[in-house]
């Protein structure tokens, strides 16, 4: 939770807010090491802060 609330907070300051559930899966992705393949382009803005995603 600390994660996503750093995230929230980050986003928010720049303007881009996301959904409460992309913020969520972005912030167990950075947690668990891992990759998030999505086509959800919305987390685009996301991947700066940290998240390994890969758009397909």
């Amino acid at each position: 939770m600390k994660i996503a609330a750093n995230m929230h907070k980050t986003l928010k300051g720049n303007g881009k807010i996301k959904s409460d559930s992309d913020i969520l899966i972005a912030s167990i992705v950075i947690a668990n090491n891992e990759v998030l393949l999505t086509k959800d382009r919305d987390f685009q803005d996301i991947k700066p802060l940290g998240v390994n995603i890969e758009i397909i």
